[in-house]
């Protein structure tokens, strides 16, 4: 077998892997919901840990994958209702959008974060994205991963969330 056989074969199993940790996750979030919790040792096969993927939850707590870093490329991989993995669902996101993003909370200091894709509010975070012809909805995964890193943090007032910087103040021109 020469190396380019070679490098095929494996990219093709590791292509394999991703559907097949799509369906383990899916198996056992049905076993959850028929009351069935697995054990440590059960989790062996935890498909998170095969594919290298990490996990985090958006600000309104549903969870979701995602490879890479939030200081370089990343993919993220949206969930269903239950918390699984969607089978083939992937958002890249560019740095571009991630310095941006930190550029436009760094300046404002406190801003609405406005998720929200057909309508942000206006001047909110979500609003500078579409200004960008970027999906505001990117903010939903970006943000919680700032917040990780102890960039921003986020509360909510009434039915709006804000964005509050946490690292160096802006500066003053």
């Amino acid at each position: 077998m020469t190396n380019a056989e070679r490098r095929a074969r494996i990219g093709e199993l590791l292509e394999l892997r991703i559907p097949v940790a799509d369906l383990l996750e899916r198996i056992d979030a049905r076993l959850k919901v028929l009351g069935y919790e697995l054990a440590p040792r059960d989790r062996a096969h935890s498909p998170t840990l095969e594919v290298g993927m990490k996990r985090s939850n958006t600000v309104t707590g549903k969870p979701f994958y995602y490879d890479g870093s939030i200081s370089g490329d990343i993919i993220i991989y949206p969930t269903d209702r239950d918390g699984v993995k969607c089978s083939g669902a992937r958002v890249p996101i560019p740095p571009q959008a991630i310095d941006f993003i930190r550029a436009e909370i760094r300046k404002a200091g406190e801003i609405p974060m406005g998720a929200c894709r057909d309508n942000p509010v206006p001047g909110s975070l979500g609003d500078k994205l579409r200004q960008q012809h970027k999906s505001p909805q990117l903010l939903s995964y970006v943000i919680p991963l700032l917040t990780e890193e102890g960039f921003c943090t986020y509360f909510k007032v009434g039915r709006r969330y804000m964005i509050r910087c946490e690292g160096p103040p802006p500066r003053l021109s």
